[in-house]
């Protein structure tokens, strides 16, 4: 999907244990939206990164993941909304996907943070 578009995907994975107990249909819906996100809004000849670290838990037998998806593109709103000048852009859907990313990472006790992009890389 990535190459069709000319979007360099890039992804590093700093984990210690590579099997995990949980809801993998959530999982994937949860990754399939940002990254559905991160390319629509991604213009051509731009980068999408994906970074997940395992954060070590107090609670034996537990760790914690976190991902980081980075991308080119005009960034999220705080709100988790469809950004207004994507009707601009004739970008299509129903701007439902980070808004039910945010509800699946919470019903699984999870955080999600926007932060929009900035040219300055910060």
């Amino acid at each position: 999907m990535m190459v069709q578009k000319n979007i360099e995907f890039t992804r590093q994975v700093d984990v210690n244990n590579h099997y995990v107990f949980c809801d993998p249909i959530k999982l994937r819906e949860i990754f399939l939206n940002i990254l559905s996100n991160a390319y629509k809004y991604t213009n051509p000849g731009g980068s999408v990164h994906m970074y997940l670290k395992e954060i070590p838990s107090a609670r034996e037998g537990y760790a914690l993941y976190q991902t980081t998806i980075s991308d080119t593109g005009i960034g999220i709103s705080e709100e988790f909304s469809r950004e207004h000048n994507t009707t601009d852009n004739k970008i299509e859907g129903t701007g439902l996907g980070m808004p039910i990313v945010k509800h699946l990472v919470e019903f699984l006790n999870g955080t999600v943070l926007g932060k929009t992009h900035s040219p300055c890389g910060g």
